[in-house]
């Protein structure tokens, strides 16, 4: 039996599959098909195509923390990770812990002329419920080859007394009182 249909005039019409569509129901998945396709293009066009790299993810860690003093044709602008120094305060420790590995990172050995170890200051900031103060320099600028985030200054909330003996003990180049009772250690 030949499958078929009669048009209006009673003419019989013999239905001949094409080459690759052997029935409705295969037509109708090639069709979802195109459009699953065009569905994921879609989706993809529609996630990021530039995917942050791990430096820009590390960074992202110290923006909340940039003073601002930078500046820019002499006028003050907000720091971004792709500007080419930037310093910030009030770094808590555990972000510093998490920049001390990977790259770019806080070399834990590395010292801001003759202050303690980067490490130390870190151990210091935990010890006291501390923060950090430093700088970024980012290595993209031309001519610099030394991509880094170096610690120069402490933070921390201690009594007068204690201030004073440990600023004996670790010589800041700067030693002062901020507000609410926090006292700044820093090595120019």
């Amino acid at each position: 039996m030949v499958k078929g249909f009669k048009d209006a005039k009673g003419d019989f019409h013999p239905i001949t599959q094409s080459k690759g569509v052997r029935s409705r129901r295969d037509t109708s998945q090639k069709i979802m098909g195109v459009k699953l396709e065009r569905k994921k293009r879609n989706e993809s066009l529609s996630k990021p195509r530039y995917k942050r790299s791990a430096k820009e993810q590390k960074l992202e860690l110290l923006e909340p923390f940039f003073n601002n003093n930078n500046y820019v044709n002499g006028h003050r602008a907000k720091f971004t990770t792709g500007d080419r120094y930037g310093q910030f305060d009030h770094l808590p420790v555990d972000v510093a812990e998490s920049l001390m590995t990977g790259n770019p990172n806080i070399d834990p050995n590395d010292t801001q002329n003759d202050s303690p170890k980067a490490k130390e200051l870190v151990e210091l900031a935990k010890k006291h419920n501390g923060t950090l103060g430093g700088y970024y320099i980012n290595a993209n600028d031309e001519g610099r080859d030394d991509h880094r985030i170096t610690i120069e200054s402490i933070f921390l909330k201690i009594g007068k007394k204690d201030a004073e003996a440990l600023a004996k003990k670790i010589f800041p180049d700067e030693f002062d009182k901020q507000s609410n009772g926090i006292w700044r250690y820093w090595w120019d």
